[in-house]
């Protein structure tokens, strides 16, 4: 948390500076918001902020079909670079629960990366891992849209939700 001086109060919002922790040095907030702490014990917390790093974010970066985590620490790569890499953010990258093999299934373009064999480039950036997904698709020929199996849908949201 962070501690807060008021400067004005305005019905039920107040206007602060900020006397330690993170936030912006001035602002307003909702009263609700706040937690009273008796002006003694205030006076005994450092008028200088907090030389304490900010918590990093933690980001759960999951993968489309068919792919694995090391697909998607590639393809996050910029990405990660661009917010600061590890010192801002804890990265995750878990694979897809279900094994994935390519299919000679003749379907539209839409669906055509989760039946089509993996390219040379993809293989190598994968560095050997299996291929996953996270739902198992059912291609049948001639059908427009693919069978979903809803239990490893499931399975793979309450698998995300534990991380």
């Amino acid at each position: 948390g962070s501690w807060v001086k008021q400067i004005t109060l305005q019905g039920s919002r107040l206007q602060y500076e900020l006397i330690s922790g993170a936030g912006p040095d001035t602002g307003w907030v909702a009263k609700e918001l706040l937690v009273r702490i008796d002006s003694r014990a205030a006076a005994a917390k450092p008028s200088q902020p907090s030389s304490q790093e900010p918590r990093k974010l933690r980001i759960l970066a999951v993968h489309g079909a068919p792919a694995n985590g090391t697909f998607m620490k590639f393809q996050t790569a910029q990405l990660r670079a661009i917010l600061g890499g590890a010192r801002v953010a804890d990265w995750t990258f878990p694979d897809g629960l279900f094994p994935w093999e390519s299919s000679d299934v003749a379907t539209t373009p839409e669906f055509e990366t989760y039946s089509r064999q993996r390219t040379e480039v993809e293989v190598r950036i994968a560095q050997g891992k299996p291929w996953k997904v996270w739902i198992p698709l059912r291609l049948v020929e001639g059908q427009p849209l693919p069978d979903t199996d809803m239990d490893s849908a499931r399975q793979s949201r309450d698998h995300v939700i534990e991380l």
